[in-house]
C-alpha cells in the first residue's frame, strides 16, 4: 500500500513537472516578438521617417490644389483680357494686372504645399509617439510574460522534484518495510522450530524413562541390554543405553557458553526440557544463538541446582 500511494504521488508530480518544463520551452518559443517587429510598429517606424505622406501623394495633394488654382487664374485672366482689351500691349498697368493674376495661383500653390508639409511634419512626431508607447506596452507585456514562465519553469522543476522525492522515500519504506517482515519471519521460524525440537526432545526422554521404569522396553533407539552376569546373579536389570552424551546444562555457562550454532540450540533444548522459558522472537534471542534469554534461563538453572 505505502509502496502504491508513494510511487502514484510520485509520478503523478513528476508528470505534472514534466508538462511544466515542456511548456516554459514552448511557451518560450512562441513568446511575443519587440514591438517594432510587428506589422504596426514597422508602419509607425516607416512613417516616423518619411511621414504620413509620402513624396508621391504630396505631389498629387499640391498638384490638385495647382490645377484648381490654375483654371481659377486663367478664368480671372481671361475676364481680366476682355476687360482689358484696348490696352493690351500697350499699357505697363493691364500687365502688371496679368501678373498679379499668375502670383495669386503661385501662393495658392505654396500654401497648399505648406500645409501639406506641415501635415506631413506632425505625422512623423504622432509617429514617433505611437511607437515609442506601443514599444513601452509590449515591453511591459514580455516582462510579464517572461515573469509567469519562468515561474512555472521553477514550478515544474520543483513538482518534478517532489515527485522524484515522493517516489523515493515510497521506495525507501517499502523495502524497509519488506526488511522487517523478513525479519520477523525468520524469528517466528526460529522461535518455532526451536520450542517444537526442545518440547519433543524432552516429550521424547519423558516417554523412555516412563517405559523402563514400567519394565517395558524403549524405543529402538535405545537398546536395553541385560548382561549375563546380572541374570545370573538374580541382580535387578540394567539399561545399557550406549555412551552418554554430556550435558550441556553442565558444560556450558555465561562465563563459558557454547563455541557453534548446535551447541547452543542443545542447550537451549534442554533448558525448555527442564521447564524454563526462552522468548526467541526478542531481541538477539535467535534459535541457535546464545543471546540474553538464554543466558538468563541458563542461570536461573545454576541458580537452582547448585
Amino acid at each position: 500500500m505505502v509502496l502504491a500511494t508513494g510511487t502514484i504521488l510520485g509520478l503523478t508530480a513528476l508528470a505534472k513537472g514534466g508538462k511544466s518544463i515542456y511548456d516554459y520551452y514552448q511557451n518560450k518559443n512562441n513568446a511575443p516578438s519587440p514591438y517594432a517587429q510587428t506589422e504596426q510598429g514597422k508602419r509607425l517606424a516607416e512613417q516616423q521617417k518619411t511621414g504620413a505622406y509620402s513624396g508621391q501623394i504630396r505631389n498629387e495633394m499640391i498638384g490638385g490644389v495647382n490645377r484648381v488654382a490654375s483654371a481659377s487664374a486663367e478664368t480671372n485672366r481671361a475676364n481680366y483680357i476682355g476687360r482689358m482689351s484696348n490696352l493690351l500691349g500697350t499699357s505697363v498697368a493691364s500687365q502688371r494686372g496679368l501678373n498679379e493674376i499668375e502670383a495669386g495661383r503661385g501662393r495658392i500653390v505654396a500654401n497648399e504645399a505648406g500645409r501639406v508639409g506641415a501635415l506631413n511634419a506632425q505625422s512623423k512626431i504622432t509617429a514617433g509617439d505611437q511607437l515609442a508607447a506601443g514599444t513601452d506596452q509590449r515591453a511591459d507585456q514580455i516582462l510579464q510574460y517572461n515573469q509567469q514562465n519562468r515561474q512555472q519553469l521553477t514550478g515544474g522543476l520543483v513538482d518534478a522534484g517532489v515527485g522524484y522525492a515522493t517516489g523515493y522515500m515510497a521506495n525507501q519504506a517499502t523495502v524497509a518495510a519488506q526488511a522487517h517482515e523478513i525479519e520477523l519471519a525468520g524469528i517466528k521460524a526460529g522461535a518455532g522450530g526451536g520450542i517444537k525440537a526442545g518440547a519433543g526432545g524432552g516429550t521424547e526422554a519423558a516417554r523412555i524413562m516412563s517405559q523402563i521404569q514400567g519394565g517395558e522396553s524403549p524405543a529402538p533407539n535405545v537398546p536395553a541390554v541385560l548382561p549375563q552376569d546380572s541374570q545370573s546373579q538374580g541382580g535387578a536389570p540394567t539399561v545399557d543405553t550406549g555412551p552418554s552424551t554430556p550435558s550441556a546444562l553442565d558444560t556450558f555457562s555465561p562465563e563459558q557458553p557454547p563455541v557453534t550454532s548446535d551447541q547452543t540450540k542443545q542447550l537451549q533444548d534442554e533448558l525448555i526440557a527442564a521447564g524454563y522459558q526462552i522468548d526467541f522472537g526478542s531481541t538477539g534471542s535467535g534459535y541457535g544463538v546464545f543471546g540474553p534469554q538464554t543466558i538468563a534461563a541458563l542461570q536461573q538453572y545454576q541458580y537452582a541446582t547448585r
